[in-house]
């Protein structure tokens, strides 16, 4: 969560230009929880002045979001450019990936190819012969089951859909505006050099979202094993 002056509403709600409806409702309502009163690490973290600020511009930005009209118009004066994650991915030519039971996934393997009739513009080739899928896509199919029945979302899995999709932590930071730093500590799961509580499951979230993984399923799963590792590091 970024709250300093040059702030967009965005970044504030960590959200992406491109969050629908639902989403900013749900950010909406996230970033409220994170000041509440009941926050007991908050209270380490910021003074009774900068969470009454901060409420406030959750609620500016709240406003302004969740008004079609008025989005529109706040995207236009500020020149807010429209996440387009389509393009990231296209880096490598992955597809989007699909799941039956999260079609919000992307797919990390080319569609299948008709070798069949491309075959028949080649004498001698047979139609039936055997192809054997390469290393590259064995490695992606696996990933892609991993992905299905994933729970725990360490952040070296993280890191393996990033590399996979070709997203390099220079685009990943700037699609994001989470430093660099920040991004690889996550990944490494690094605690000693994580950002704040506070703002950590607003990144875990934001990066999960450019890979088009279960942002709110992942961020849950990393922060509680975040907060069970905590203690371990203080002794």
């Amino acid at each position: 969560m970024s709250f300093d002056e040059k702030s967009t509403h965005y970044e504030i709600l960590e959200l992406l230009p491109d969050a629908t409806s639902q989403e900013v409702q749900a950010a909406y309502i996230r970033s409220k929880s994170a000041f509440t009163r009941d926050n007991v690490a908050l209270y380490t973290l910021v003074s009774a002045q900068e969470r009454e600020d901060a409420l406030k511009r959750i609620e500016q930005a709240y406003t302004v979001l969740s008004n079609p009209d008025q989005r529109a118009e706040y995207d236009k004066c500020h020149g807010v450019w429209t996440s387009d994650v389509s393009k990231i991915i296209s880096i490598d030519r992955t597809p989007p990936m699909m799941n039956a039971s999260h079609p919000e996934y992307e797919l990390l393997v080319a569609p299948p190819t008709d070798f069949a009739h491309a075959n028949s513009d080649f004498p001698g080739t047979s139609e039936s012969a055997p192809i054997n899928p390469t290393p590259q896509a064995s490695g992606s199919l696996l990933l892609e089951e991993q992905i299905a029945q994933e729970v725990e979302w360490h952040g070296s899995l993280i890191r393996r859909v990033r590399e996979t999709k070709g997203i390099s932590i220079e685009e990943m930071a700037a699609n994001t505006k989470i430093s660099k730093s920040n991004i690889v500590a996550i990944e490494e799961e690094n605690f000693a050099k994580f950002p704040a509580p506070v703002y950590l499951r607003g990144f875990v979230s934001q990066i999960s979202k450019v890979l088009k993984l279960p942002h709110d399923r992942v961020a849950a799963a990393y922060i509680a094993r975040y907060n069970q590792s905590t203690p371990k590091q203080d002794k």
